[in-house]
């Protein structure tokens, strides 16, 4: 396990919004991704409005977007699950990053200006989804 940021151990630091957690080799360049994190209870996140700037409702194409990638939303199973335990591989339901960006793109919209989607720091650049942020855009279309 490695912490990035600065010197200190995130879990007795002085210093705020500093620390990432990863597996890899230098902080987060070549970094491997966790299978599962098991938690009691939904992490807490900011939502201070202190810490932001800029709140806006959303445009008539974000809201187009939005629609359009709720359409989008599936069933599927992880090629690595299948892999693994063949036709007991669970179903899962979400979206496909590439999908997203396509459809982002459709509507003038830059994808990666959105912090719903990223392209991970590894040398595999895989696409990542913040579910919740996500979800949040597209109920904001509603």
């Amino acid at each position: 396990i490695r912490w990035s940021g600065s010197e200190f151990s995130p879990f007795n630091s002085s210093f705020d919004d500093t620390h990432g957690i990863t597996l890899g080799s230098d902080g987060l360049e070549g970094a491997l991704r966790w299978d599962s994190i098991y938690l009691m209870k939904d992490p807490n996140i900011s939502s201070d409005a202190r810490l932001k700037k800029d709140k806006r409702p959303l445009e008539e194409r974000e809201k187009a977007a939005a629609l359009e990638i709720k359409a989008s939303i599936g069933i599927y199973k992880l090629i690595r699950s299948i892999a693994r335990k063949g036709d007991n591989a669970r179903l899962h339901v979400g979206v496909y990053a590439q999908e997203i960006v396509a459809i982002m793109e459709r509507h003038g919209l830059n994808p990666l200006d959105y912090s719903f989607i990223g392209i991970d720091n590894s040398d595999s650049q895989y696409y990542n989804i913040r579910y919740g942020e996500l979800a949040l855009f597209i109920l904001a279309a509603l």
